[in-house]
């Protein structure tokens, strides 16, 4: 049995008491650092008036942070992808720059998936943010399955397979 109750936090670990005495856990991540520049600099794009160039400048720090982030740094690279992304004049090139970064870095995270179905139009998976390319077939999932359990313990779970668009994705 463990009790929650949580008395010191720290930077990255949060102690609680348990039944076999003090334990540490990680703190849960909701969202990045890296992840909060993409969307600041998606944000700043696509408000109202844009910003290009405060949507440049998040850019940049998202890419810098991501490399941070897995250790990658390297200067004279990061000097030249700073040029391309100065070098951009149309607001959505940097737009669609911005969204591939964004999916590279956040490659293997439900976020990318979802962000890829927000950009993309009607069924022409090449018009999303990367272009994909079923691997197999003509169709690209849309959705997650339904868990075995829930399908059998619960009758009203919808019929659907992995190629129905969930109801914002329509």
């Amino acid at each position: 049995y463990c009790f929650f109750f949580f008395f010191s936090s720290r930077r990255r670990h949060t102690r609680y008491i348990s039944v076999t005495g003090v334990q540490t856990c990680a703190l849960p991540i909701f969202i990045t650092y890296v992840e909060l520049k993409f969307i600041e600099a998606e944000a700043y794009i696509k408000g109202s008036t844009a910003d290009a160039a405060s949507a440049k400048q998040a850019l940049k720090d998202a890419v810098a942070a991501s490399l941070d982030k897995t250790g990658t740094t390297d200067a004279a690279w990061t000097a030249q992808f700073d040029a391309v992304v100065d070098g951009l004049t149309d607001n959505d090139q940097l737009y669609k720059m911005i969204m591939y970064e964004k999916y590279l870095a956040m490659f293997c995270q439900v976020e990318a998936f979802a962000d890829w179905r927000r950009t993309f139009t009607g069924t022409d998976y090449a018009s999303g943010i990367p272009a994909l390319t079923p691997a197999s077939g003509t169709k690209i999932p849309r959705c997650f399955p339904y868990p075995t359990s829930e399908k059998n313990y619960n009758s009203n779970t919808p019929v659907r397979d992995i190629y129905t668009p969930v109801g914002w994705d329509k």
